[in-house]
C-alpha cells in the first residue's frame, strides 16, 4: 500500500531542505572546510 504524497508538500519539503543546506554551508562555510580536511587527514 502505497500513499500518494501531495506534490506541494513534496516541493515544500525539498525547499525547506535547500535552504537549510543554503544556510548552514553559508554559516559554516570554513568550519565545514575545516571539519572534511581533518577527516580526510
Amino acid at each position: 500500500m502505497t500513499r500518494r504524497v501531495p506534490v506541494r508538500l513534496l516541493l515544500v519539503m525539498m525547499a525547506m531542505l535547500l535552504y537549510v543546506a543554503v544556510v548552514s554551508s553559508i554559516a559554516l562555510g570554513p568550519m565545514d572546510i575545516g571539519f572534511m580536511a581533518s577527516m580526510k587527514a
